[in-house]
């Protein structure tokens, strides 16, 4: 691991003009002195993505202007990891290509066709880049372990489809809506055989036969300002003309102007309990079948973005207090605050506000070593209830210009 951990380093620290091996170059020194070299090629290209598999390292670079800004053509390498030799190399159009990801049967490339504006999906062999299949598929979720990987049947669709990762071959589709809330990226395996994933519902997804049990959920609401975007034919004919794998459109790939998305929390599974929140009520359910265990119910517009984690049998919630718009990005949406809740009955003990009329919480983050905050006021940080929320934990708060460590 530490090996391919120095090539990584090598190859991300040069792109000049001609691909060039260098058989040793000194990278770090060891903690008593003796130097870390190792064998370095010069793409001499940008990197964008490395990734290893097996014996051999998959990496997608561009090609940059001569003030180094990234240009819209690259190469996607496969290199001999021991060695460094370039296996093969295709040339590709960055706004139409995606390396989406790298897996034991090979390496996952995703084409947008120019002709259709239709996705293509392929596997193809990591040594040799044999094409194994292809498929008319814009990938969202992939395991190699289960053998599956799981796309739509075009942008913004909720027609989605399963296949075999490792023969292509159809496995089911369903209809599974997700206009707001785009959650693969954090879809959790609770069993052998079941996948959550949160989009306009919760849905518990048998990965081998399709079938979908779900429970009702509010992931986004109504934008009315996005609809006075006077700018939405520019982006929309923009997502045509460079293609819908950006990793702008690859995130909001159901294109909807008009609603706040994203009104959610992760999947946080504690034995077979599956904790979420979303607009509305922060829910406990069971892992077989979604089955109701408690819910909470937030006051009006009170919920928005959160994290969840468990801790000393409670649920800790940092609630954000925005949501993602396709035409604002980041917008404020609910309120932020830090509460808590009892595992078992889901009893609400404390509630933190982070926010005052002038000030307002922009961002942070809920860890096991404390609660890692952003915003524009400190004063409110040094009441009793958060110090008992995080006692004997730090607290680093960033405050426009100023960074403050404490302990509560």
């Amino acid at each position: 691991m530490k090996k391919i951990i120095l090539f990584l380093l090598l190859i991300f620290s040069i792109w000049m003009s001609a691909q060039t091996t260098v058989e040793s170059v000194q990278v770090a020194d060891m903690d008593e002195g003796a130097p870390i070299c190792g064998k370095s090629i010069d793409l001499h290209k940008r990197i964008l993505q490395a990734y290893n598999c097996d014996s051999t390292l998959i990496v997608f670079a561009c090609d940059t202007t001569k003030k180094g800004k990234n240009t819209d053509t690259g190469n996607l390498y496969s290199l001999d990891a021991n060695t460094l030799e370039v296996q093969w190399q295709k040339s590709l159009k960055l706004s139409l290509s995606k390396l989406y990801g790298v897996c034991s049967k090979g390496v996952l490339l995703s084409s947008t066709l120019k002709s259709t504006g239709k996705s293509l999906l392929t596997l193809s062999d990591a040594k040799t880049s044999r094409s194994l299949w292809t498929q008319y598929l814009y990938p969202v979720y992939f395991n190699d372990s289960l053998d599956i990987v799981v796309g739509l049947e075009k942008v913004g669709g909720s027609k989605t489809y399963a296949y075999r990762l490792s023969t292509g071959m159809l496995l089911w589709d369903a209809e599974i809506p997700m206009t707001k809330n785009v959650g693969w990226k954090d879809a959790c395996m609770v069993d052998s055989t079941h996948l959550v994933v949160v989009g306009d519902a919760i849905n518990e997804i048998n990965i081998y036969s399709g079938e979908i049990k779900k429970v009702k959920a509010v992931t986004g609401i109504h934008d009315s300002k996005g609809m006075m975007a006077l700018a939405l034919t520019n982006v929309l004919s923009a997502a045509v003309t460079i293609g819908f794998n950006s990793p702008f459109y690859y995130y909001y790939y159901n294109l909807n102007p008009y609603i706040i998305t994203g009104l959610t929390s992760n999947i946080l599974q504690v034995g077979s309990n599956l904790y979420i929140s979303d607009r509305n009520s922060l829910y406990c359910l069971g892992t077989d079948s979604l089955q109701t265990r408690w819910k909470y119910d937030f006051q009006d517009k009170e919920a928005s973005t959160a994290h969840l984690l468990l801790r000393d049998g409670k649920i800790l919630m940092l609630n954000y207090g925005y949501g993602k718009s396709l035409m604002r990005g980041t917008v404020k949406c609910g309120k932020p605050f830090l509460a808590s809740f009892d595992a078992q009955t889901g009893d609400r003990e404390r509630m933190f506000p982070l926010y005052d009329k002038k000030h307002v919480m922009s961002d942070g983050m809920l860890t096991e070593s404390g609660v890692f905050l952003a915003g524009s006021s400190i004063g409110k940080l040094k009441g009793k209830p958060v110090g008992v929320l995080l006692k004997g934990r730090n607290v680093l708060a960033v405050y426009d210009h100023h960074l403050t460590v404490f302990r509560l």
